[in-house]
């Protein structure tokens, strides 16, 4: 069967919030409780997809949607973050999108990746590599960069700069 936890609708004021907190310790060995979001699995067919959807605005914004790891503390680093799909034994593993949505009557979204600053050693690194393959046969894969079209004025352009010493 299904689980809905679910709040109640209004007609003034904010919406109703659902909050899921793991629990903290103050332990000093101790460790803050994980949260945990599993889909369910299929013997025969495809798993259960995770969707996570900001609200709608009608009128005017939708929500925002944040995955944010917390800053560290006094000592060791901040929470890192993987965004991964899984491996296939038989046939293509799974791709990654990253895209912003259409717009009518504005410009379009930016995509920004970014290394954040640092203060002691080394700038951090951005790698950017296609996938090899071991067939015979095929073909390593691409590296496309492409700057925008425009109907009616210049395309964009593609910048390239290596860092000031």
């Amino acid at each position: 069967g299904d689980v809905v936890v679910k709040v109640g609708a209004g007609d003034t004021g904010n919406g109703g919030q659902v909050s899921v907190e793991a629990g903290s310790t103050s332990s000093m060995y101790g460790l803050g409780g994980d949260v945990v979001v599993s889909a369910g699995a299929s013997m025969l067919s495809t798993g259960g997809d995770i969707l996570m959807s900001s609200g709608v605005g009608s009128a005017t914004s939708s929500g925002a949607v944040s995955i944010v790891s917390a800053n560290a503390g006094t000592s060791g680093v901040s929470g890192a973050m993987t965004l991964s799909t899984g491996t296939s034994t038989a046939g293509t593993s799974g791709s990654i999108q990253l895209l912003t949505g259409e717009a009518l009557g504005g410009s379009g979204g930016d995509v920004v990746v970014k290394v954040g600053a640092g203060d002691t050693g080394n700038g951090g690194q951005v790698s950017v590599e296609a996938g090899s393959t071991s067939s015979m046969y095929g073909l390593g894969g691409d590296v496309v960069v492409s700057a925008g079209a425009s109907m009616l004025s210049t395309g964009g352009d593609i910048l390239m700069s290596s860092g000031v010493g």
